[in-house]
């Protein structure tokens, strides 16, 4: 790690080597596990970060060569595809993911723009799907193939939540 001195006020507060609680988090009807939960010890932060995979200097994104593997939509600047041909635990899970790679605050004005449209129409088709009650929505770094690193597609995931299952984390599993 680098110098203590270049921490903000935010990491040097943080309980480094110590475990954080769990808090009221476990206790919700929501959560998905029983019994005694632990949560790992903090690490310390890793500065500077590590380049994401797909960035210059760093290892090969592993997305680039392989986006069309899964897809079942496209247009010129996305592609909704499932996440393996296998079954899933839930109804279905679908990625948007973006041709290149982009940061959501670096999005060009027209994928921005196309974003929340196409987004919509993925929730409405998997809204018709038997037994789905509700669709939940993940917008989140996309993990590549490093254990350090993540690709810099912008991703969003969707997921069917099925009917009568409030706890969508437990059927992840």
């Amino acid at each position: 790690m680098s110098d203590e001195a270049e921490l903000g006020p935010y990491l040097r507060r943080l309980p480094i080597g110590e475990r954080l609680p769990v808090g009221d988090l476990a206790q919700d009807e929501l959560f998905p596990f029983e019994g005694e939960i632990q949560v790992r010890r903090l690490e310390k932060p890793r500065l500077p970060e590590p380049r994401r995979t797909g960035e210059p200097g760093a290892d090969p994104c592993p997305n680039c060569g392989n986006l069309e593997a899964f897809a079942i939509w496209s247009n010129e600047g996305w592609i909704l595809r499932t996440l393996s041909g296998e079954p899933h635990s839930l109804p279905t899970v679908l990625m948007l993911i973006s041709r290149a790679h982009h940061d959501l605050e670096e999005l060009p004005a027209s994928l921005a723009g196309e974003l929340g449209f196409v987004l919509q129409r993925v929730v409405r088709a998997i809204s018709t799907l038997p037994d789905v009650r509700r669709v939940h929505r993940f917008a989140e770094a996309q993990p590549a193939g490093s254990s350090d690193g993540f690709s810099i597609h912008h991703s969003a995931n969707s997921r069917a939540r099925p009917s009568g299952f409030r706890r969508i984390s437990q059927m992840l599993l």
